[in-house]
């Protein structure tokens, strides 16, 4: 179960699994107001494009990092006129932005080992880099008390399921698919396991990195689950 957002998840993920980029990318979206035609829009993560897409197509120049080759490929797909590299957000030259994105516990995952405190303290300082006094910082972080727990959720042809159990300040998330090709059902499984942040340490990271910031309980109208709170960062 060595496999990070392979086919299948990537498939039910794009399918079923959109609101939160789409969410806030509303945010962003919000925050630039008449500025957005043009502005540059880093979203590292990126995923299937539940964020790049609706900000490209409202006139952003859109930047899209992610892990997963299945997920780019559905990115593009989602948003034609982005651009898009696969790669880890720990070792990235981020290009100069007005925005900047990591959305869905992007830094908590140790499919790059190097994640953790140490390993987001320096993506912040590179995302200090790349913004402009004013510019924004948008993400969330999976934090101790995210806690155990099981969810299984089905669409057209798919269905999922995972396991979640949190112990030594990591979270272990079982995951298994099953979807339909070509008349029969296909399962896959995937381990992720991410380091859990805890709230007044990314504040402190975000404070050396240059940044102002404030704890948000979701994006817009949507509400975070416990144990993964939203920051908004302006760049001092």
């Amino acid at each position: 179960m060595s496999d990070f957002y392979a086919r299948d998840l990537a498939e039910i993920h794009a399918e079923g699994f959109g609101a939160l980029g789409a969410a806030a990318a509303q945010v962003v979206h919000e925050a630039l107001g008449d500025r957005i035609n043009g502005a540059r829009v880093v979203d590292i993560g990126c995923g299937a494009g539940a964020l790049s897409a609706p900000l490209s197509e409202a006139g952003a120049e859109v930047w899209g990092l992610d892990l997963s080759p299945d997920l780019l490929d559905i990115a593009r797909r989602q948003a034609p006129g982005a651009v898009f590299r696969q790669g880890s957000l720990h070792e990235v030259d981020l290009p100069q932005a007005d925005v900047v994105c990591a959305i869905g516990e992007v830094v908590n995952y140790l499919a790059d080992p190097r994640a953790g405190e140490t390993g987001l303290a320096d993506f912040l300082h590179r995302a200090s880099g790349a913004l402009p006094q004013g510019g924004l910082l948008l993400f969330d972080a999976a934090a101790p008390g995210r806690g155990a727990s099981r969810s299984f959720t089905e669409g057209p042809g798919w269905a999922v399921g995972a396991v979640s159990e949190e112990a030594g300040g990591i979270l272990t998330r079982r995951i298994t698919t099953f979807r339909e090709t070509g008349g029969t059902w296909r399962r896959s499984q995937e381990l992720h396991r991410l380091a859990l942040l805890a709230p007044d340490r990314v504040l402190a990271a975000l404070d050396a990195a240059g940044f102002k910031a404030e704890t948000l309980p979701g994006y817009g109208a949507l509400t975070l689950p416990p144990g993964l709170p939203a920051y908004r960062a302006t760049r001092l």
